[in-house]
């Protein structure tokens, strides 16, 4: 007999489904909480990135109804945008580029910060400037 068939397999392998899917939530979860605790050590140690993170918040709950989106036109500052990205402000605060302590030059800082910024923003929608931007015979469909 198949072992999906068995009945008795089925049962454990629903099981380990079950089991599979509460472990995926809960390192979803501590990822979560350790990105939340990575950024307020971030925020504590260089103010404007909380600046930052209220004018990408803003910006989000204006865009999460717009039919037609792009995460990384607004991050990385595509030329519709009319802006230099939000990538661009970010680097200016934390990472090489920045001025302060040892820490907030690190890439550790770095890479927590885009990751938690960028996880902020709407995801992309249909039409969006990844899949149009600079393509021959296609026009940007970016508003």
């Amino acid at each position: 007999m198949h072992p999906l068939l068995d009945v008795h397999n089925y049962s454990k392998l629903k099981k380990s489904k079950k089991m599979a899917e509460r472990l995926k939530n809960l390192r979803r979860r501590t990822v979560f909480e350790g990105r939340e605790k990575r950024w307020k050590q971030l925020a504590q140690l260089e103010p404007r990135l909380a600046d930052l993170e209220e004018r990408i918040l803003a910006h989000t709950s204006r865009n999460l109804t717009t039919p037609k989106y792009c995460a990384n036109a607004w991050w990385y500052g595509y030329p519709h945008t009319g802006q230099e990205g939000f990538k661009a402000q970010m680097m200016l605060l934390v990472g090489m580029l920045a001025h302060g302590s040892d820490y907030i030059r690190s890439s550790a800082a770095y890479e927590a910060a885009y990751d938690y910024l960028y996880n902020l923003l709407p995801d992309c929608k249909k039409g969006c400037a990844c899949t149009t931007f600079n393509h021959p015979g296609k026009e940007n469909l970016i508003a």
